[in-house]
């Protein structure tokens, strides 16, 4: 009767623990584009930009904006190419983990506006520092890459 009762146990176990270590792995796809400073100290005023001595940081859009409990978080970003149709591989081969270091606040809705007119918005908006790590046109302030993401 113990070892069913075992194989019951390790049973349900696997049934919750495979899908949230899958989850964690999972990415989801979006759109980044680079924001040029200054950011603003609004949404997280505990993530000073002037304080920190890493800049890889990013500006969150929706659907990553979930409060302000989203301040602080960091999420790991590939290139997986250019939104711009036509427009050549802009992407090198690394990812970048960044931290969210401020919202797309609906009272500025540029904020997260790419400086191009061909998107309406993107999914983060990256310091020059983390955007030039995976992309290779990060002097120009109207390129959008699509990119895959996930929280780390």
């Amino acid at each position: 009767m113990g070892g069913k009762m075992l194989i019951s146990i390790m049973v349900v176990i696997s049934i919750y623990l495979v899908p949230m270590t899958y989850a964690q792995d999972m990415y989801e796809t979006g759109t980044a584009s680079f924001r040029p400073a200054p950011f603003f100290d609004m949404s997280c005023p505990q993530y000073r930009i002037s304080d920190l001595t890493d800049t890889k940081v990013t500006i969150a859009g929706y659907p990553v904006w979930q409060g302000p409990e989203t301040c602080g978080r960091n999420y790991s970003i590939c290139c997986t190419g250019s939104a711009i149709a036509g427009a050549p591989n802009p992407c090198t081969s690394e990812c970048v983990v960044v931290m969210v270091v401020e919202h797309c606040l609906f009272i500025f809705p540029t904020i997260c506006k790419p400086l191009s007119p061909l998107l309406e918005s993107t999914t983060f908006q990256l310091s020059q520092q983390a955007f030039s790590i995976i992309s290779t046109s990060d002097n120009n302030p109207n390129s959008v890459i699509t990119i895959k993401y996930k929280s780390v």
